[in-house]
């Protein structure tokens, strides 16, 4: 988040103008930072929190990320005061939203924790402290010694007392751990984002919505077919589209690419980065023919080693058709 914040922070405080090298977004990015504080005031989680307002100001939260798939700043736009003023309104339920989500995930971890230091942790006290009161009672009960060993019997009733106080600080600490609320988000900034295209890109790189949704289908009914199950995220913006796990357990990052013809694809920043870093479990899916009777998916494992892109503008990579059709073959 701190990359992320650095890099955005003048950017989106002053409203800057970027383009989207895809010509797909037409609108403007709010950004948001929340924070989660447990019971002992520290902060259990804080996360940087983007939303995409389109014309008609429809909102839809994105991965802050996807400052890396849009071209640098290319000016500043007027207006800005009134627009992120007018369009916080829109975004606030939102927030609301993503911070009571992100408030769950952190409870979850929290409960894991500290689930294990009452397993761990307090049954260890416990254990201790019932092994001293044996020993004390053991001594106690030692009538017939004309001089009863004071000095032991002290010091293992202060470390007794020491291990119960131990065990009453660890049990308010798990306790006031799990007690987490949600800090006022703070309003971050606001990005302007304007339809662009990269000159040497061909048109038919860019899958309509006709041809993205065809292709979805005929990618989720290739997993199906193949005995995996497959779950559609491209809504969420995690840089693959589908989600696909066999019953062995394994998972395959899918990221589909359609286009009405045959030609070349086009790979975001983001995108061609998820793919160099998940390595064997990313696949590219690539759909041609999208919604015709001559349909063909081409599925390239671990596209970053096996495919060589050639990177075009600031933030998109090219993979020429002719590499894919050698996967086919």
């Amino acid at each position: 988040m701190k990359w992320i914040e650095g890099k955005l922070y003048r950017n989106a405080k002053s409203g800057a103008i970027f383009e989207d090298p895809r010509g797909r977004l037409d609108g403007h990015i709010l950004f948001y930072k929340g924070e989660i504080k447990d019971g002992m005031g520290k902060v259990a989680g804080e996360r940087l929190f983007s939303y995409y307002v389109d014309l008609s100001v429809a909102v839809t939260p994105v991965d802050p990320s996807i400052v890396w798939d849009l071209a640098k700043p290319v000016g500043q736009y007027t207006g800005y005061i009134e627009d992120h003023e007018r369009m916080q309104e829109k975004v606030l339920g939102k927030v609301v939203t993503s911070m009571a989500e992100y408030q769950t995930v952190l409870l979850d971890e929290r409960r894991r924790q500290c689930e294990i230091k009452r397993k761990y942790g307090l049954k260890s006290l416990e254990r201790l402290i019932t092994d001293l009161d044996n020993s004390i009672t053991d001594i106690e009960q030692q009538w017939w010694l004309k001089n009863k060993p004071e000095r032991v019997l002290r010091n293992k009733r202060e470390k007794k007392k020491k291990y119960e106080h131990a065990k009453s600080n660890l049990k308010e600490q798990i306790e006031k751990e799990q007690q987490l609320t949600i800090s006022t988000p703070e309003f971050f900034g606001i990005i302007r984002i304007k339809p662009s295209r990269v000159a040497d890109i061909p048109e038919d790189t860019v899958g309509s919505p006709e041809s993205e949704k065809a292709g979805m289908e005929i990618a989720m009914m290739h997993e199906k077919n193949a005995g995996r199950n497959p779950v559609d995220v491209s809504k969420e913006n995690l840089d693959f589209d589908i989600k696909s796990s066999d019953n062995e357990g394994k998972t395959r990052y899918i990221e589909v690419k359609t286009s009405y013809g045959i030609g070349d694809v086009v790979l975001t920043t983001n995108e061609w980065f998820r793919a160099r870093m998940l390595k064997d479990d990313y696949y590219l899916y690539v759909v041609w023919n999208a919604g015709r009777s001559s349909s063909k998916l081409v599925a390239i494992k671990n596209p970053a080693t096996s495919l060589s892109a050639e990177k075009k503008g600031h933030a998109l990579y090219l993979i020429d058709q002719d590499q894919i059709k050698k996967m086919c073959s």
